[in-house]
């Protein structure tokens, strides 16, 4: 509950406005028409649910005519509300309550949905944080950090899991995403010349499997008697008769 509060206080004192009317705004507007009432959805079905609703909650009636949604805190979200398995891109914050404080279950909570682009863990113990991220399933993770320090850094791939998509952007992963890769084998020694064991050739001789079986003892094989018996399996395969 004290996190709740200082999170909340903290969130009615930012300023919204046009960014272009002050040097003091800290939230501006929703590009995209349509998506306020899509907020506002995601609030009111929360609330429904028994979600409370700590700061903002709806249309910033500071400009009637404008695209602004206040920057909303709800506390007490649970996975079957909508805001907790839809993409939101709004200025909403979801705090779930964990039960016991528990890793595991908040752990659960978070890969519980179905996208999974960028997370983070926050721990006074670097150590636990890091232990979380590890098991968070997205393409990016940072510790004690915002997410947004993945996609800042360039040099890193950018990318998701799950339905959040699939591909990376930017870093070497990136890069090879722009290339048209394709598999090239020649042998070492071009005086080599490829050519089919009869065993394995057409038509059957019926030492196929026993060569394929003597082939992998001596590629795979667990202990140096293995091996020796896939060689004298090659030997006896690759025998007329």
């Amino acid at each position: 509950d004290s996190f709740c509060e200082e999170v909340s206080g903290l969130v009615k004192t930012l300023h919204q406005a046009p960014p272009l009317s002050s040097d003091y705004v800290d939230c501006g507007a929703c590009v995209h028409p349509p998506s306020l009432a899509g907020y506002q959805r995601f609030v009111d079905d929360a609330v429904q649910k028994g979600a409370r609703v700590l700061a903002g909650g709806g249309r910033n009636k500071e400009f009637p005519d404008g695209q602004f949604f206040e920057p909303t805190v709800l506390a007490d979200v649970t996975e079957d509300m909508l805001i907790a398995k839809e993409e939101t891109f709004g200025p909403i914050l979801s705090i779930f309550r964990v039960k016991g404080n528990s890793d595991d279950e908040a752990v659960r909570l978070a890969n519980a949905c179905s996208f999974a682009l960028s997370s983070c863990a926050h721990s006074a113990d670097e150590a636990r944080a890091k232990r979380i991220a590890s098991r968070l399933e997205a393409g990016m993770s940072s510790v004690n950090d915002v997410e947004g320090t993945t996609y800042l850094s360039q040099s890193l791939p950018f990318g998701g899991h799950k339905d959040s998509g699939f591909g990376r952007f930017a870093g070497p992963e990136g890069l090879r995403g722009l290339c048209n890769e394709r598999s090239v084998v020649q042998n070492r020694a071009s005086f080599l010349k490829p050519s089919i064991p009869r065993a394995i050739a057409y038509p059957a001789n019926g030492k196929g499997v026993a060569f394929c079986v003597a082939l992998n003892q001596i590629l795979y094989g667990s202990d140096l008697l293995m091996r020796v018996k896939g060689v004298i399996g090659i030997i006896r395969a690759s025998l007329p008769g």
